[in-house]
């Protein structure tokens, strides 16, 4: 968030995509192993979905 911010400043379009995105929210995935991992550093994985990528570029 605070890169696109700063990118905004400058003049620049940002659009973020992701889990808990205003504008373009995408869906929890579930990874076996992984996702245990990553939620002690409180990461999420993202589902892909390629409808939301094309309306976000």
């Amino acid at each position: 968030m605070q890169y696109a911010g700063r990118l905004r400043e400058l003049g620049h379009r940002v659009r973020l995509v992701g889990i808990g995105s205003e504008d373009y929210p995408a869906a929890s995935h579930h990874v076996p192993i992984a996702s245990w991992a990553s939620a002690k550093q409180q990461i999420q994985f993202a589902r892909p979905d390629a409808d939301l990528m094309r309306r976000a570029f």
